[in-house]
C-alpha cells in the first residue's frame, strides 16, 4: 500500500492498489527472512506449563526481548519468501478476505507464508482469489497459527509494513494481547 501512494496523484481512488500489484508481480521481489512463531498451546499445554514459561526477560512468559534468542519451544522456518502477512481480523479490506479462519478474540495471529518457489502465475492467481478467501487453498499459501512470532529480515531492502504504513526495517515481533479490547454491540 505505501509504495502505491505514487498513484495517489491520479485520482484513481482504490484502483492503484490493484494496478501497483500487478508491477508488483511483474516486478516480483524476494526475502530472505527468518520466521520464528510460537503456536497456540493445547488445553493441556496451557495448564501445565504456565507456570514453567515464565522467564526471566521474557514478557508474560511469551515473547523474548529482542536481544534475546528464540526459546526452544517455538518453530522456526528459514527461507526466500514474496510474502510474510500477518492477521488477527478476517477482512484487510472491505474486497481483501485475507484471513477466513480468523475469528474475534480468538487469541491468535494467523500468518500467510507465500515462498519465492511461488510462480508468477500461481501468485497472480493467489492474490486475485483473496476477495473470497479461497487462496488459503493454494498450495503456495502457508497458513500458521501463533500466539508470538519474531520476523528477522536476513538480506538488507526488506520492506515491514503495518496496516499499510511502512515500518523500521530490521527485526520485528509481536504478541496477541488475548481480551485486551471488549467490543459491545
Amino acid at each position: 500500500d505505501f509504495e502505491s501512494e505514487v498513484l495517489r496523484c491520479l485520482g484513481i481512488g482504490g484502483l492503484r492498489v490493484d494496478l501497483w500489484a500487478v508491477w508488483r508481480v511483474i516486478n516480483l521481489r524476494k526475502y530472505r527472512a527468518r520466521f520464528s512463531y510460537l503456536p497456540p498451546p493445547s488445553k493441556s499445554d496451557e495448564t501445565d506449563n504456565q507456570s514453567e514459561e515464565k522467564k526471566e526477560g521474557n514478557i508474560d512468559g511469551v515473547l523474548p526481548l529482542p536481544t534475546e534468542d528464540i526459546p526452544t519451544n517455538w518453530k522456526t522456518i528459514e527461507d526466500d519468501f514474496i510474502l510474510v502477512w500477518c492477521h488477527q481480523a478476517t477482512h484487510a479490506g472491505s474486497n481483501a478476505h485475507s484471513s477466513p479462519m480468523s475469528k474475534l478474540q480468538d487469541g491468535v495471529f494467523q500468518v500467510m507464508l507465500i515462498r519465492s518457489s511461488c510462480s508468477r502465475y500461481e501468485l497472480t492467481k493467489l492474490l486475485l482469489s483473496i476477495e473470497h478467501g479461497t487462496h488459503i487453498h493454494y498450495d503456495a499459501c502457508e497458513m500458521y497459527e501463533c500466539i508470538a512470532y519474531r520476523l528477522e529480515p536476513l538480506v538488507e531492502g526488506s520492506f515491514n509494513d503495518l496496516d499499510g504504513e511502512k515500518l523500521e526495517d530490521g527485526p520485528i515481533q509481536a504478541r496477541v494481547l488475548p481480551s485486551a479490547a471488549h467490543c459491545f454491540c
